[in-house]
C-alpha cells in the first residue's frame, strides 16, 4: 500500500496524528479533512499477436509493483513496440482494496486521481492511451495473444477525446478520472499498430477520503513536472526538462531538482507541487534556488519565471512573476548562492490553493541568469501567514521590571483567522500564559496556528526590551523636625528605552510603624539661654539664597507627613518615632509606560538636641561687628541664622552660618557685620531637624554705620526708613526672595503697594559709600 509521511518522500494513508508530528500539540480535534488514499494492489495485462517463426509479439509492464510501492519516485512502465501485424499494448490495473486483497467499491462520482509520466514521443499520439475504471479484476491463464496475467470488466473508459481533464501540460501529469458507475479502481492501456516506440509512466493512482483530527500544516507531498508549449510549438520538439523532481520536496537542502530551460526559448519547463492539506489566501510559497554565478538571481530577466496557485484546475491569486514587487528574494542565511524566493497568493480570486506551481522559460540571458539555462530548486514548501503585528508593526516593544506584557494585545490574526501560538525564545516552547510579569530582555514569536500545526507558520517577531528603575534610599527624620525629600528614579544599568525616561509618581498606600509611645518635644535645658518656637518658613541670609515655602496638594501619610504626587515630594514635619512604608506606583511619562512600583522607607528619629554658649560682639579695629559663639555639641544642627535690630525690637535676617549637622566635641563659630550702626542688637537663630531656636539678645555701640528700622513691617501701602537721615540716602533696593530687584528708590518714604505679598530684602547704600541691610514682609 502506497503511504506519505510528512517532509519524507514516503506517503501516508492518513493523517490524523499530524498535529502531533508537528510537535506542539499532540490532541486531534474533533473535526474532519481529506486524506489521500491510494490504491494497493495492481494487476497487469501484457496482449499483442503471435507472429510466425517470430513468437509472440506484445507490450510489455515493468516493475507493476512500483504503481503500489511505499515511494513517490517508484513508478512502473508500460511500452509497446511497432507491430504492423496487430495491436500490441499493455495494460495495468490499480485497485483499491479494504485489507490488501477485498476490493473496495468506489461510488461512481467520486473522482480518482491518477499519476502518470507521458514522454514527449506520446505527445500528439494520445489516442494510444486509454484511460478508465474497471471492476470484477481476475487473473487469467496465457493465450496465443497475451501473457498471463489479469484481467478486468472496463466500466468507464476516457480516450484521447477527453483526456484534457489532466490539471497538467506533458510530462509527469495528473488524471482526474470520475467514473460513471461504481468501480474497484482505475487502468491505464497503452497500445498502438504503427507508430514510434513510445513508453508511459504510472506512479500511483488514489481517491480523497475523509478523516478525524486535524489536517496539520499544508506541505508539499507529491510533485508533477514536464514541458508547455508558450508559442503553441510541438513541444516533441522542446528541450526543456526537469530532473530528480522528488528532491525539491524531500526536505533536503542537499539535494535539488535540476530544471532546464533548453535552447527552444518558445517552451517552458514547469514544476508543481502538490500539497497534503489546502492552503489559504495570505499564505506564501517559498523557493530555495541557487545561482550558478552566485548572488541573488535577476528573476527579473526570466520573463517566463512564474509562480501561480491553483485549486484543482484552477488558479487561484494573481501570478507572481519575477519582476513582481510582491516577490521578496534574498540570499539563504551562510549560504552565497542559494537564494530564497518568497511570493504571497492574493488577489481578486485568492482563495484555497492545493497545488502550486512554478515555470521556467523565455529566458533573456541564459547563460548569466541560470547557468547554460538551468537552475536547481532545494526545496519547495508553503508558509502560513504569520500573525498580522498591531499598532505600527514595530517588533520591540519595551516595559520595566515588575510590570505587566499581554503578548495577546500585540498582534491579530491572519486574514484566515488562524489562532496564535506565542513561543519563548528562551524556552523554544509556547508560553504557558500569554500575559506576565516583565523580567529580563527576551525575544517572542507569534505563530499561526492552522489545524494543530505551527510548523508552518511564518513568524511575527517580537523583541521586548525590559528596564529596571533603581531609587536612592530616603534620608531619615526626626520628631518635630522639618522633613522633605524629592522622590527620584533612574534607569538601573544601560538605557534600553525609545527616549530618556522622565518619571512621575502616585500614591498607592504607605504604612506607619511606632517605635514605642508618640515621643513629644524635647525640652529645653534650664541653664540654655534659647527659647523654643514653632516651626515657621526660614530664609537665609541675602536676597539670592532664600528658601521658598511650599504649598502641597498633598496624601497624608499619617502622623505629620504628606506626599505630593505633583512634585513627588515628602514632606511635614513627623510627630511620632517610627518607620513609614510608602509604596508609590511610577510612571514613564517621556515612554508612556508603567515602571512598576517602588517602596520608600523613611525611619523617623527622636528629636534631637543643640547646647550653645560664651554668645558674644565685638568690634574690630574697623568698626565691624564681630559675632563669637561656641557650641559643646549638636544633633540634627543645619545652620545659625544671625539677626540685627537698630531697636532692640523688630529683627531681620543678616546673614547665615552652617552648622556642623552632628558633633560632640566643642565646636566655635563667628561671623562679622560689616555695617553696624550706632546701636546693633543681635540674637542668633539655629535651625535644626526638629525647630528653631532663638539665643539672648547681645548689643553693642559704636558701629561705623548707623542702624535703621522699617516701619510698619509688616507693610501694606508704604514702608518708612528711620534711623537714616533722608539726606544721607544714596540709593534704596528692593529685592524679592529670588534675588531680583523689583523696587529702586532715593528716598526714605517708599510706595510699596504693587508689590506682591512675601519677603522682601532691602539694601541702602549711603552717600559715603557704605552698605546696610535689611528686610521687610508685605502682605
Amino acid at each position: 500500500m502506497k503511504t506519505f509521511l510528512l517532509k519524507n518522500p514516503k506517503r501516508i494513508l492518513a493523517v490524523a496524528g499530524l498535529a502531533s508530528i508537528c510537535g506542539l500539540f499532540g490532541t486531534a480535534s474533533a473535526q474532519t479533512h481529506k486524506v489521500r488514499t491510494y490504491a494497493n494492489f495492481q494487476g497487469t495485462a501484457e496482449y499483442g499477436v503471435n507472429v510466425p517463426l517470430v513468437g509472440l509479439l506484445v507490450g510489455a509492464v515493468s516493475n507493476p509493483g512500483n504503481a503500489v510501492s511505499a515511494s513517490i519516485r517508484d513508478s512502473s512502465t508500460l511500452s509497446y513496440t511497432v507491430s504492423a501485424l496487430g495491436i500490441v499494448g499493455a495494460t495495468q490495473y490499480l485497485q483499491f482494496t479494504t485489507d490488501g486483497t477485498t476490493p473496495r467499491t468506489i461510488a461512481a462520482g467520486t473522482p480518482i486521481y491518477l499519476k502518470v509520466s507521458l514522454p514527449k514521443t506520446l505527445i500528439g499520439l494520445l489516442g494510444n492511451l486509454q484511460i478508465g475504471t474497471f471492476t470484477n479484476l481476475h487473473s487469467v491463464a496465457g493465450s496465443l495473444t497475451r501473457k498471463a496475467g489479469y484481467d478486468a470488466t472496463k466500466t468507464s473508459v476516457f480516450t484521447s477525446t477527453n483526456l484534457a481533464s489532466a490539471l497538467n501540460g506533458a510530462g509527469t501529469v495528473e488524471f482526474k478520472v470520475v467514473p460513471t458507475v461504481s468501480a474497484n479502481g482505475v487502468y491505464v492501456d497503452l497500445s498502438a499498430v504503427l507508430g514510434t516506440p513510445t513508453t508511459a509512466s504510472i506512479f500511483s493512482a488514489y481517491v480523497l477520503d475523509d478523516a478525524a483530527g486535524d489536517a496539520g500544516c499544508p506541505e508539499p507531498m507529491d510533485w508533477l513536472s514536464g514541458t508547455e508549449s508558450t508559442l503553441g510549438i510541438d513541444l516533441a520538439s522542446a528541450t526543456a526538462s526537469v530532473t530528480n523532481p522528488s528532491f525539491a520536496i524531500d526536505n533536503d537542502l542537499n539535494t535539488a531538482t535540476t530544471v532546464s530551460t533548453g535552447a527552444q526559448v518558445a517552451s517552458a519547463a514547469y514544476y508543481t507541487a502538490l500539497l497534503n492539506t489546502p492552503a489559504k489566501a495570505g499564505d506564501s510559497v517559498q523557493v530555495i534556488m541557487n545561482n550558478p554565478d552566485g548572488g541573488l538571481i535577476n528573476l527579473a530577466l526570466l520573463s517566463g519565471f512564474t509562480i501561480q496557485a491553483y485549486n484543482g484546475p484552477t488558479a487561484v491569486g494573481d501570478p507572481v512573476s519575477g519582476s513582481s514587487s510582491l516577490l521578496k528574494l534574498q540570499l539563504l542565511p551562510g549560504s552565497t548562492a542559494k537564494n530564497v524566493i518568497k511570493a504571497p497568493i492574493v488577489g481578486t480570486n485568492a482563495g484555497a490553493f492545493d497545488r502550486v506551481k512554478i515555470t521556467f522559460g523565455g529566458v533573456a540571458d541564459v547563460s548569466s541568469i541560470l547557468g547554460n539555462g538551468t537552475t536547481d530548486i532545494y526545496d519547495l514548501r508553503v508558509k502560513v501567514a504569520a500573525p498580522i503585528l498591531g499598532g505600527d508593526g514595530k517588533s520591540d516593544i519595551y516595559a520595566y521590571s515588575g510590570s505587566t506584557v499581554d503578548l495577546s494585545t500585540l498582534a491579530s490574526t491572519n486574514a484566515a483567522g488562524d489562532p496564535i501560538v506565542w513561543i519563548d525564545s528562551t524556552t523554544g516552547a509556547p508560553v504557558s500564559a500569554t500575559s506576565f510579569t516583565a523580567s529580563s530582555n527576551n525575544r517572542y514569536y507569534g505563530l499561526s496556528e492552522r489545524d494543530g500545526c505551527t510548523d508552518a507558520s511564518d513568524t511575527a517577531k517580537v523583541f521586548l526590551h525590559v528596564n529596571k528603575t533603581t531609587s536612592p534610599a530616603l534620608t531619615a527624620g526626626n520628631v518635630n523636625a522639618p522633613y522633605s525629600q524629592v522622590i527620584t528614579a533612574s534607569i538601573d544599568g544601560d538605557q534600553d528605552l525609545p527616549n530618556a525616561p522622565v518619571y512621575s509618581f502616585t500614591y498607592a498606600s504607605s504604612s506607619f510603624t511606632l517605635a514605642g509611645s508618640v515621643m513629644n518635644l524635647q525640652s529645653t535645658p534650664a541653664n540654655s539661654s534659647f527659647a523654643f518656637y514653632a516651626m515657621a518658613p526660614v530664609y537665609a541670609a541675602g536676597p539670592l539664597s532664600a528658601v521658598a515655602s511650599q504649598a502641597f496638594a498633598s496624601t497624608d501619610l499619617t502622623h505629620g507627613l504628606s506626599f505630593d504626587d505633583a512634585t513627588s515630594t515628602v514632606s511635614g514635619t513627623p510627630d511620632a518615632e517610627g518607620t513609614y512604608s510608602l509604596t508609590l506606583n511610577v510612571h514613564d511619562d517621556a515612554n508612556g509606560l508603567d515602571a512598576g512600583q517602588i517602596t520608600k522607607t523613611i525611619e523617623i528619629a527622636a528629636a534631637l538636641p543643640v547646647t550653645m554658649s560664651d554668645f558674644q560682639v565685638k568690634l574690630d579695629n574697623n568698626k565691624n561687628a564681630v559675632l563669637t559663639w561656641v557650641t559643646e555639641s549638636e544633633q540634627g544642627s543645619i545652620r545659625f541664622d544671625v539677626l540685627h535690630s537698630n531697636d532692640g525690637v523688630n529683627f531681620s535676617t543678616i546673614g547665615s552660618v552652617d552648622a556642623a549637622g552632628v558633633s560632640t566635641k566643642t565646636k566655635h563659630y563667628t561671623f562679622t557685620d560689616n555695617n553696624p550702626g550706632a546701636k546693633s542688637y543681635y540674637k542668633l537663630n539655629i535651625v535644626k531637624n526638629d525647630g528653631i531656636k532663638s539665643s539672648d539678645v547681645v548689643s553693642i555701640s559704636g558701629g561705623r554705620v548707623a542702624g535703621f528700622s522699617i516701619n510698619p513691617n509688616p507693610a501694606t501701602n508704604d514702608i518708612t526708613i528711620t534711623g537714616i537721615n533722608a539726606s544721607d540716602i544714596k540709593s534704596v533696593n528692593i529685592y524679592d526672595a529670588g534675588g531680583r530687584l523689583v523696587q529702586r528708590a532715593t528716598n526714605n518714604h517708599i510706595n510699596v503697594r504693587n508689590l506682591s505679598q512675601g519677603i522682601y530684602f532691602v539694601t541702602i547704600v549711603t552717600k559715603d559709600g557704605n552698605k546696610t541691610n535689611g528686610k521687610f514682609l508685605k502682605k
